[in-house]
């Protein structure tokens, strides 16, 4: 019963985000309702499975965590469909990020999956590409992966690459990388200029505003 409890309190949230973004466009939201309860009943059907098995293997797990990313940049498309003008379209990551089946924490195959996004970018013509992040496939056997606590970041430069970008803006809680911790230390200071390698290691060895994948 305790994971129902949790699985309704996430339903909750997620049609009352939809009510909110959609109250003027009754149809489409209706429709989003309709594709977001589909993946919320699959995974009750997951979690069900890990509660009879008593056990949560990391495939399964992976399978899981997609869901959450999935279904909030679909709300996101929509959101963006109905009030911007221009060609808008939706990508799901997986068909373009190909990866090992190191669950948890897969490690990307870049030269495919540049490959992949080049052959998508020059096939398609847009004005905004919404796509999820953090999650992939194995190459393997086609099954959902996951590239890493920081997969969202890490996903933006990836396809910062393929498209040849100037640049890939974060967005995060933070104005910019910080001099320490502000949860811990009030009076952090912004640092307005670091290196890639300066990057790469303050991230490396534990600093959180950026995934060290991402850097590389």
């Amino acid at each position: 019963s305790e994971y129902l409890t949790i699985l309704n309190s996430i339903n909750k949230q997620y049609f009352e985000i939809i009510d909110d973004l959609f109250n003027n466009n009754i149809q489409r939201k209706e429709l989003i309702k309709e594709k977001i309860l589909i993946s919320l009943n699959k995974i009750g059907d997951i979690l069900r499975g890990i509660f009879l098995i008593t056990e949560n293997y990391k495939k399964t797990n992976d399978w899981l965590l997609s869901f959450g990313e999935s279904m909030t940049s679909m709300i996101m498309y929509n959101y963006f469909s109905m009030r911007l003008e221009g060609n808008i379209q939706f990508l799901d990551s997986r068909e373009v990020i190909k990866t090992n089946s190191n669950y948890c924490n897969a490690d990307v195959n870049m030269k495919l999956t540049i490959d992949l996004i080049k052959q998508y970018l020059n096939n398609n013509e847009f004005d905004l590409l919404v796509v999820p992040g953090f999650v992939a496939r194995s190459e393997l056997d086609n099954s959902t992966t996951t590239i890493g606590r920081g997969g969202s970041d890490y996903t933006a430069s990836i396809f910062g690459v393929g498209a040849s970008a100037e640049c890939v803006e974060i967005w995060t809680d933070v104005n910019g990388i910080l001099t320490c911790d502000p949860n811990i230390i009030k009076n952090a200071q912004e640092i307005p200029e670091m290196s890639y390698n300066e990057m790469f290691e303050l991230s490396y060895y534990g600093g959180k505003v950026l995934y060290h994948k991402t850097i590389s």
